[in-house]
Parts: structure tokens; sequence; C-alpha cells
């Protein structure tokens, strides 16, 4: 990613489609050591998949910093193919963003995005929603070969005939690309994506990358103040870690300087829980995946 010509060539495909697959970032050895991991965290592994489908077990879906709180994963994190690309062509000072989760033999979820902007439609001199200045990536990794299908371009207001919360008319635009284990598939969190329903055994790891700027702190305290979802304080020894990589930005965590104003400026906003959730998920109809099977 040096050459000159081809900087220029990815900062391109990655401003137009909103994402880039990264081919073989990850050892065939450290694949092996996550998915063992990963297998041991959950209490799953491929014998497990048919249970699943039966329903007589549910599939792991561990949002508590699985990747954070075990150290065996930190060399995910930093990955040098990932790093490499989010510096060259993203923003130089990356950091880490948290919000690692681990899904196994988890069916697919419907076309979304992953963000809460054009949900709440904040605005104001405290929130710019321009998406050209906000800078979060999710980064998704499969440890069997699986599929995910993105809509390239959804990520910026590439298709203004087009209602962008009314899912179903990008059907015809929305693209498949296979993961095989080894790869990354890194995507701009306003992409609309879904994942693929169970046909197979599915083991998958996702973290985030932000920029060190103030719509970084706006969605970290956003969540923090209306999410029930809570995480851990970070271990002296995962932020000396992040250190070492340049991917810890302690502002991001200052809550003494951050929390109470947002906790005033969000404090009308409902909280988060299952039961919202699951109503959202009731009544919302504009969401479409052309994974019809086993969804849930």
């Amino acid at each position: 990613m040096e050459d000159k010509s081809t900087i220029k060539k990815l900062k391109q495909e990655w401003k137009e489609n909103g994402y880039i697959l990264l081919k073989n970032a990850i050892s065939k050895d450290d694949v092996a050591h996550y998915l063992a991991l990963t297998q041991e965290i959950s209490g799953l592994n491929d014998d497990d998949y048919q249970d699943v489908i039966d329903g007589k077990k549910n599939p792991h879906v561990n949002t508590n910093q699985p990747l954070v709180s075990e150290q065996g994963f930190w060399s995910l994190l930093s990955n040098e193919t990932i790093l490499k690309f989010l510096r060259e062509i993203i923003d130089p000072d990356i950091c880490f963003g948290g919000a690692d989760s681990m899904f196994v033999h988890r069916s697919a979820g419907t076309l979304h995005h992953d963000t809460f902007i054009e949900y709440d439609k904040f605005t104001g001199p405290d929130f710019d929603p321009n998406l050209d200045t906000l800078t979060h990536l999710r980064a998704a990794s499969y440890l069997t070969t699986n599929e995910i299908i993105v809509v390239p371009g959804s990520h910026k207001r590439a298709y203004p005939d087009r209602d962008r919360l009314n899912f179903q008319e990008f059907a015809d635009i929305a693209q498949y690309v296979e993961l095989n284990p080894g790869d990354i598939l890194l995507f701009d969190t306003m992409l609309l994506h879904a994942g693929r329903y169970l046909t197979k055994p599915k083991y998958m790891l996702v973290w985030n990358y932000v920029a060190r700027n103030r719509h970084t702190i706006i969605s970290q305290y956003y969540t923090k103040v209306t999410s029930s979802m809570s995480t851990k304080a970070y271990s002296q020894d995962f932020i000396a870690y992040l250190k070492q990589y340049n991917l810890y930005w302690e502002d991001m965590f200052n809550d003494e300087k951050h929390l109470e104003y947002f906790e005033n400026l969000w404090k009308q906003l409902p909280k988060e829980n299952q039961q919202n959730a699951k109503q959202n998920l009731d009544t919302y109809t504009l969401h479409w995946s052309p994974y019809v099977v086993n969804l849930y």
C-alpha cells in the first residue's frame, strides 16, 4: 500500500463504496487460535449448530467486551494489515473504538446500519451530522467461510431518490461479499449491511476504530447516557497494550470532562431496554433482507 497510485485507488474505493475487504489479513495459525478461543468462551462448537437451528440452544451473542477482556484476542485489534490500511487510507491518528462483540451460530439480521445518526437526527452546533467528518469504522472477521451483504455507497447520501430508512429500496443494488477465514471486512458504520442466515456453523468477531474528534466523543457518550448496555472499564494492561500501538485516546474516557454535558443534553431521551428493542423489531416494517430463511 506504499505505492502512491495504490493508495489513491484504495482511498477512492473507500470513498465510493464505504467498505474494503482485506484478504488474508490474519495468518492461518492466528485464525485457529481465535476460533478455539471463541469456542471456549461461548461454550459452542460445530456440534452445537443443529441444536441452535432446532431452538434447543441460543446463539451466543457476547457484547460484554470479549475481545477486550481476553488477552488472546488483542493481537487481532492491532493487526498490522488493518492498521496499515487505516492509517494510510482513513486517518493517520485512528484509535480503537471498542464496541467489540462475539457472535456464534447467530442467524441473519435485517439490512441496517450501525449508528444512531439519521434515527435521532441530532442537529445544532454541538453535533454536525456531516458524514464526511464522522469517522467510525467496524471491523468484522468470520472464522469460518461466510457471506455478508452490503449496499455500496449507502454510507453517504449517494442515493438522494431513495429513503435510507426504507431498506427495501436498496434491494436491487445490494451485493454479496464472501469472507474466508483470515479475511477482514472494514466498513463505515453508516453502510447498509446484513449478515447471512444460518446454513452452517458461524463464528464472527467485530470491533470498532474511530477518529480522535468531537464526533467520537458524542457517539461515546450518547451510548453511555442513553443505553442500558454496561461496559467494563479497560484494565491497565489493556490500556498499556493499546498505547503500544497508538490506539488509545484517553480523552474519549474522560467522564469528568464530558459526562455532565451529555447527561443534560440527552436527559429526555428514552433509555434503551430489551422490551423497547423487541417492540421496535415487531413494529418496524422497513427492514429488508434477502435472507428470509431462519431470520431472527
